[in-house]
């Protein structure tokens, strides 16, 4: 598979269209959940930002796909529900044709939300924290 991807749409037109089409259902899913996102391709596969930062990224392969969380606190949290499915690290892996339930996205999208939330917090705090020294 071609790995130069500059687009979104030349990542989807390099897909099997059974990839294809577990990958736009996971990317409509996240969508659902974050209104205000920018997809774009960031180390060859598509991803998310939210609020500046990559939130979540999402890849196909030839035996499967890959929902990248970007945290691993977060997949330790939510490794009873990651039951059935192959995961480490932060990357959750599934069959095209076995989707993610969009209650286990939707926490997933929640909780990188949170984080990226606190990341910012933490950072105005630092810098209004030094700009009164």
């Amino acid at each position: 598979m071609r790995t130069n991807f500059d687009s979104l749409e030349a990542y989807w037109q390099a897909q099997p269209k059974e990839t294809l089409l577990s990958l736009v259902n996971l990317q409509q899913t996240i969508n659902d959940f974050v209104a205000d996102s920018e997809w774009y391709i960031s180390y060859q596969i598509p991803t998310v930002r939210y609020q500046g930062k990559p939130l979540v990224a999402i890849a196909g392969y030839q035996h499967h796909c890959s929902l990248y969380v970007m945290s691993k606190a977060i997949v330790s949290l939510l490794e009873q529900e990651l039951a059935g499915f192959d995961y480490s690290g932060t990357t959750i892996r599934f069959q095209p044709t076995q989707s993610l339930p969009n209650s286990l996205v939707e926490k997933i999208i929640a909780l990188r939300k949170e984080e990226i939330a606190l990341v910012l917090a933490a950072k105005r705090y630092r810098k209004k924290g030094n700009s009164e020294k």
